[in-house]
């Protein structure tokens, strides 16, 4: 199906703990190899906001030789220690060719009762000022779709242009 649509990623996210991560890990990486390699070639893993973190699928993605998609948001609500500049570090250098990355912003702030949900928008606070100095294709998550990403490029370029991008 990617072919028939020209998708260059097929992303998912590394699924369910089951009480036991360590096998979890073990059988996902058992399960990806086993995949054609025209598949594989297309594979991403993406870190998620309840189970794995970048910490956990970083070396994973190294080891199996798959490109990480960083979840900015994702990490805000399951940190792991790892501040977003090293993951950001360490999730390009999985990639062959121009990375993809995920921003998006909680629907009722960071402080609100769910920051797991996401906003029609993203909050330009929530996009990390440093992604600017990489060529990166950055997958805009909101429920407004296309106008999210107008609205945030524009106002990216305004800040850019003033010079003021808030951290």
């Amino acid at each position: 199906m990617a072919g028939w649509v020209q998708a260059d990623v097929i992303n998912i996210h590394a699924g369910g703990a089951y009480n036991d991560k360590k096998s979890a890990i073990k059988r996902l990486k058992n399960n990806i190899n086993r995949l054609p390699k025209g598949v594989r070639t297309l594979l991403t893993l993406e870190n998620d906001d309840r189970v794995y973190t970048p910490k956990e699928l970083l070396p994973v993605c190294q080891e199996i030789n798959i490109p990480f998609v960083y979840d900015v948001h994702h990490h805000r609500c399951l940190p792991d220690g790892m501040d977003e500049e090293e993951v950001t570090e360490f999730a390009i250098d999985t990639w062959n060719r121009e990375p993809l990355f995920h921003v998006s912003s909680p629907i009722e702030g960071w402080q609100g009762r769910n920051p797991r949900k996401h906003h029609d928008y993203v909050a330009i606070s929530d996009f990390p000022k440093f992604w600017l100095n990489f060529d990166l294709t950055v997958e805009v998550e909101a429920k407004a779709k296309e106008k999210a990403v107008l609205k945030l490029k524009n106002e990216l370029k305004l800040q850019q242009f003033s010079g003021r991008i808030p951290a």
